[in-house]
């Protein structure tokens, strides 16, 4: 168990340039607890915790209280739909993401004071099957609860959750969907519910998610997603037929049928220093039920790495077809891009180089967008350690820089028997 106290806060902005400060101090106590606060320079942020576990160190019972940040679950509860973005690397989530708490850090903004319990109720260690439970509840009335059980063997792995989500939404609150039909009295009660499986046999893996939103009408309204990961391909799935659904966070959610599919492996060349060739091509599409528009977006990408060296690249394109029916009615280009990075790693020092070029059609005024990147990060001892990060940013338009911004930042830890302290001091200057 330890102490552990943090302090930062942006000290001031004069101009373009903002500079931050920040402390942190971990002092051990006992076994099994954690304590951490700091002061952002307008509020006080803290949070705190302990474990309970048994003779041989099995985790029976926990909770957290403070300013925690909720994810697993609760995430899918406010948004279930696949994020449009594309990666050459995408990998499709190939177990459950149990809903947790943990302490928010010094750069987030400030949460609700919420409480935090879960618990192992049952654990059976011959058929490694596993139950638990968890639940939260906040100042603004929100609760969360969870149950989850967990069977492995030496062949496969089966989960299982199912999370409830209940908050109030009062007037004035930013909901879109209640604030448009204008249809609720001073305080009502919003009700969202996730259930997920998911298996895992050797590499292939399968995790089915179904959510569900009860409206101002008591009807049941569901989202479905579904992801699948093998050796090489891996693909998502969502899909959302009904309209004036919200998500839990007061989203209103698109009725739409999107997927997210990739192909990556990755070679290992041996020469006098071995490398791995690292390969991937992403394509996602988005089939918009209101709009009547299809989405495309693709990209491919490639990374060589050694042990002192990394060198990726990867190009993306995106396009927009407006539908007549089942009939494609205009298909246009509507972005383009190109990056390239190179990192190095040595003892004292890692070099990066990046760079990346957009393309826009010409109706939108931006034919082209550049962005080139350096930074260089120098380790200096090792204990205290100190390390110093240097980066300059330029970018601009039809290859013409209109923007330059540079980051100065040190860092410093020390550690003893007693205690750990670490320090951090930065500046952003634009000009």
């Amino acid at each position: 168990m330890f102490i552990l106290f943090k302090l930062s806060a942006v000290s001031f902005i004069e101009e373009n340039t903002v500079y931050k400060t920040g402390l942190k101090i971990k002092l051990p106590v006992l076994n099994g607890a954690e304590l951490n606060g700091w002061y952002n320079g307008e509020n006080i942020i803290w949070g705190a915790s302990v474990n309970f576990t048994d003779s041989d160190g099995t985790f029976l019972a926990g909770g957290k209280g403070g300013n925690l940040s909720f994810s697993g679950g609760v995430s899918l509860l406010n948004n279930p739909l696949l994020f449009s973005s594309v990666s050459p690397f995408f990998r499709a989530q190939k177990k459950i993401s149990l809903f947790s708490a943990a302490f928010p850090d010094g750069s987030s903004f400030l949460k609700p004071l919420s409480l935090f319990i879960n618990t192992s109720l049952f654990s059976d260690k011959a058929s490694s099957g596993k139950l638990g439970f968890s639940g939260a509840f906040s100042e603004k009335m929100e609760g969360i609860w969870s149950v989850n059980y967990r069977k492995r063997d030496k062949k496969k792995e089966f989960d299982f959750q199912w999370l409830i989500k209940t908050n109030p939404l009062f007037q004035g609150k930013n909901d879109s969907w209640y604030l448009s039909k204008n249809i609720f009295a001073e305080e009502t009660l919003k009700f969202s519910s996730l259930f997920q499986e998911s298996l895992c046999i050797n590499n292939l893996s399968f995790l089915l998610s179904e959510i569900f939103y009860l409206d101002y009408y008591g009807n049941l309204l569901p989202v479905f997603r579904m992801e699948t990961s093998g050796k090489r391909l891996s693909g998502a799935f969502s899909v959302n037929f009904l309209p004036d659904v919200t998500s839990s966070s007061g989203k209103e959610l698109e009725r739409c049928i999107s997927a997210k599919v990739n192909f990556q492996d990755q070679k290992k060349l041996k020469r006098e220093q071995p490398f791995m060739v690292k390969y991937g091509v992403t394509v996602f599409n988005k089939l918009s039920l209101e709009e009547k528009d299809w989405e495309m977006k693709g990209t491919a990408g490639f990374r060589i790495f050694s042990v002192r060296n990394s060198i990726s690249g990867s190009i993306y394109g995106e396009m927009l077809s407006n539908l007549d029916g089942i009939d494609i009615k205009e298909t246009r280009f509507t972005k383009g891009g190109i990056n390239l990075s190179n990192n190095y790693y040595m003892d004292k020092i890692s070099p990066t180089i990046k760079g990346s070029c957009v393309i826009i059609p010409e109706n939108s005024g931006q034919n082209y967008k550049t962005t080139e990147s350096c930074s260089v990060i120098l380790y200096l001892g090792s204990n205290p350690s100190i390390n110093l990060n240097l980066s300059a940013e330029l970018s601009g338009q039809k290859f013409r820089c209109s923007d330059r911004k540079m980051d100065i930042g040190i860092t410093s830890k020390y550690k003893s028997r007693l205690f750990d302290i670490a320090g951090k001091i930065s500046m952003s200057l634009e000009f």
